[in-house]
């Protein structure tokens, strides 16, 4: 069972949703979406809690019995917002969330009561990451939307919008989101065929439409996200 929650409008810049996974001893395949995850792993007696950096290539969760996930999915480049720590150390790592964002004990506590619900888990991280992003600037938010419009390949005017060169646009880019923008490129388009093939369209028209030159072009995007050929891809989906 798998469920999300839009985050409220005031967070709606750098949330893209609140979370919950219900999974029972199974293998999930994890691939490269743009976003950054805060992951709270609840067990009968437990909660961790962790990061999931940008990702570059597919990773294979195995479960072994039964775990309720919680998440915070971040907008692509948002999480970069809340620190000051530069996000490529933590592309395709795991890291436990406490060292790196502290959480007081009592929020700790209300993610630990039995009856915690996505709706609850919602409310409660949106009240602390309300406090985070007060201090954000329109400035912040700008320059934000800017680097998530560098998939469209348009960096030097991009860059001149933000009256910085395009080494800079560049490097601070990549400090944001974990990678370059011709890989975040790379990420959306593969977003986009997925959308579409959800949507019921044929692999072709799919391949077309989210942007790529060719299939052949599709599918060595296809392979090297997720490892599997465009056919398995599609199986597994």
């Amino acid at each position: 069972m798998y469920q999300e929650q839009l985050p409220p409008l005031a967070l709606s810049q750098v949330v893209d949703c609140f979370w919950q996974a219900e999974m029972h001893t199974q293998a999930q395949l994890i691939v490269p979406d743009g976003c950054q995850d805060w992951v709270f792993e609840r067990t009968e007696h437990t909660t961790d809690a962790f990061l999931i950096g940008s990702m570059t290539e597919a990773q294979s969760v195995r479960v072994i019995g039964s775990k309720t996930f919680f998440g915070v999915r971040f907008r692509p480049g948002a999480l970069s917002l809340l620190t000051a720590m530069p996000m490529q150390p933590l592309t395709n790592q795991r890291c436990d969330l406490n060292e790196l964002f502290p959480f007081s004990n009592s929020l700790k506590a209300q993610l630990s009561t039995p009856e915690l619900d996505l709706p609850a888990f919602a409310e409660r991280l949106s009240t602390a990451l309300l406090n985070s992003t007060s201090r954000l600037t329109s400035d912040n938010h700008r320059r934000l939307t800017y680097f998530a419009q560098a998939a469209e390949g348009n960096i030097q005017q991009l860059a001149d919008h933000l009256h910085i060169s395009r080494r800079h646009f560049h490097r601070l880019f990549t400090r944001a989101f974990g990678y370059s923008p011709r890989f975040y490129g790379k990420v959306q388009r593969f977003n986009r065929l997925n959308e579409r093939l959800q949507q019921g369209d044929a692999l072709l028209q799919a391949t077309l439409e989210a942007g790529y030159y060719d299939q052949a072009h599709m599918n060595r995007d296809v392979k090297q996200l997720t490892g599997l050929t465009p056919r398995d891809w599609l199986n597994q989906t």
